[in-house]
């Protein structure tokens, strides 16, 4: 079965195997996207037949709470290859160039196997987001007072501890994504988007709200936030930003879009405790003038 998905405007199809259901991407449901007539931005086969090369050469690895993954490339395919590896269970993924034809090839056996399956999409569409003027972060995001304010630092940081702080010391506040919300450069607006993918936490929300404000955090014994302009502000955000950087083509549309981003979005760091104190000086700093 075939089934689309539209999120922050870019629409997807995915085709599961037979026998295999929408309800192995539970957190996808808010995004269903009911057209069929669709231009697709990529198109993913989860049902496909697939193995890794011999001459397979790996490229970049990674880990993280869903496990490792690698990404190869083969002399026989243009593309590349991502192995992921969760609870001792290997899956692989092939994708051309532009990320927008993919292929998985999943133990269905797998318990995990539908949580592997939303690392593929999510993989795919941070890269073909790229050529849409958006960029996944590795953030926490929440919205306050009709504006969106994300929250970027090294895991362990205290992000999602940040979103909760500000939820509490300004009642309506509303945790808009809790690890991989998506910002996009829409006309002279940077607005963020809920997202299927939110980590550890059911937070998948179809919403979008113009940013106010990018925040990187520090863990220090006191609170303090500086303003970051420029080249600073730029590197502030492409830290967390998703991205297969040895490609050039999508590296470089990482790069055309942050210039935007930094110059239409307050972007800040916040040396902080994990106190409520921390939110009031963050949010004081993202308002005062740029």
């Amino acid at each position: 079965m075939m089934q689309r998905y539209t999120v922050a405007g870019i629409t997807f199809a995915v085709t599961l195997p037979e026998g295999v259901d929408a309800s192995v991407l539970p957190s996808f449901a808010p995004f269903v996207a009911n057209v069929d007539d669709a231009e697709d931005a990529f198109r993913f086969d989860a049902a496909a037949s697939l193995a890794l090369p011999e001459d397979a050469e790996c490229i970049v690895t990674d880990s993280n709470d869903m496990g490792e993954s690698r990404v190869l490339q083969s002399s026989g395919w243009e593309g590349f290859y991502v192995e992921l590896t969760f609870a001792g269970a290997s899956h692989l993924m092939r994708v051309d160039p532009s990320f927008r034809h993919g292929e998985g090839y999943l133990n269905w056996d797998d318990p995990y196997a539908g949580m592997v399956l939303g690392s593929m999409l999510r993989i795919t569409f941070a890269q073909v987001a790229l050529s849409h003027e958006a960029i996944s972060l590795h953030a926490s995001c929440v919205a306050n007072e009709a504006n969106a304010y994300l929250f970027m630092g090294a895991s362990g940081t205290g992000k999602s501890t940040h979103s909760r702080l500000w939820m509490k010391a300004f009642p309506g506040t509303l945790l808009l994504n809790d690890d991989n919300p998506v910002i996009r450069v829409e006309g002279d607006v940077v607005r963020a988007y809920g997202t299927p993918w939110s980590g550890k936490t059911h937070c998948y929300k179809n919403l979008s709200f113009p940013v106010a404000g990018i925040v990187r955090l520090s863990q220090a014994p006191a609170n303090a936030f500086v303003q970051k302009q420029d080249i600073e502000a730029f590197l502030e955000v492409y830290q967390g930003s998703s991205v297969l950087r040895t490609d050039e083509t999508l590296h470089g549309q990482l790069c055309d879009t942050l210039m935007r981003v930094i110059e239409l979005v307050k972007i800040g760091h916040l040396e902080c405790l994990p106190d409520e104190d921390a939110a009031r000086v963050c949010r004081d700093g993202l308002k005062l003038k740029r």
